[in-house]
């Protein structure tokens, strides 16, 4: 069962004991995602390349924007609106909010570093290999698939990020497209025909196109072309004085009940017998 939001009602039991527990882990999750973020961002103020690094920045924010989204559900929304009407209430150097387990989503702080993430892209449309996701491989694994492939990236930020955030940097948007466009790897096959894919730009440019990879350079095509049309559809409506449709209340369909059929409907002759 899901866990109760936190000050969601009276009561003990397993399931409040379970929200709260996960309450816990959220919560440490994003003050360390907070930190780092934070401590990325001095490095790159300071100019310490040492020390800086893009893909833990990047990867920093989006677990804080997603951390910080998944606390919202955990706290009721008359914890929250009492914590916003009282003006006394602080914000720690944490992001807790009125001592709260909703850090506030510090819009600042994500403009900061997604503008220093983007500033990071290379003139090729990519980003710099960082840390590698895991230090130690299985056979027949090739190292270069411990660095972050810069599609799987840029997919997860144009995925985590609200689409007006990602606007000024549409310019590096489309110069990573423009790597991908230009990188497409064909390979014959013994048969006769053609693989065509991707290949990660950390491994040796010599082999065909790997699965995991073009899956990847796929999920970002996608979610880019999906990103400027939403951003296309804003402007216009915003020019021509419209509105987005509203979202579809779906709370009817639960009060939908299955029909009824009698018994000789459909020529079953009556109820099925066991």
């Amino acid at each position: 069962p899901a866990p109760r939001a936190a000050g969601g009602g009276e009561g003990g039991g397993e399931g409040e004991g379970c929200a709260a527990a996960v309450l816990v882990a959220l919560e440490r999750s994003c003050e360390v995602a907070f930190d780092d973020v934070c401590r990325q961002l001095a490095y790159h103020a300071a100019g310490d390349t040492s020390l800086f690094d893009v893909v833990v920045l990047a990867y920093s924010l989006l677990s804080y924007v997603h951390v910080s989204d998944a606390l919202r559900s955990y706290v009721s929304p008359s914890r929250l609106a009492a914590a916003a009407a009282d003006p006394t209430e602080s914000r720690e150097r944490d992001g807790r909010f009125g001592g709260f387990a909703l850090p506030p989503r510090n819009e600042k702080l994500i403009r900061a570093a997604l503008a220093a993430v983007f500033g990071e892209l290379g003139g090729n449309g990519l980003w710099p290999s960082g840390q590698p996701i895991f230090t130690t491989r299985g056979r027949g694994n090739d190292v270069g698939n411990a660095f972050v492939f810069s599609p799987d990236l840029l997919a997860s930020l144009i995925e985590t990020l609200p689409p007006e955030a990602m606007r000024p940097h549409l310019g590096a948007v489309a110069s990573h497209t423009a790597w991908l466009a230009s990188h497409v790897v064909e390979e014959l096959l013994p048969t006769g025909g053609r693989l065509m894919g991707w290949r990660s730009s950390h491994l040796p440019p010599e082999g065909g196109p790997l699965g995991w990879c073009t899956a990847q350079a796929v999920r970002c095509a996608a979610r880019s072309r999906a990103l400027v049309r939403t951003l296309l559809c804003a402007d216009v409506l915003a020019e021509l004085g419209g509105r987005p449709a509203s979202a579809r209340d779906l709370r009817p369909w639960s009060r939908l009940l299955d029909s009824d059929l009698p018994g000789g409907a459909g020529g079953g002759g009556g109820p099925p017998k066991g």
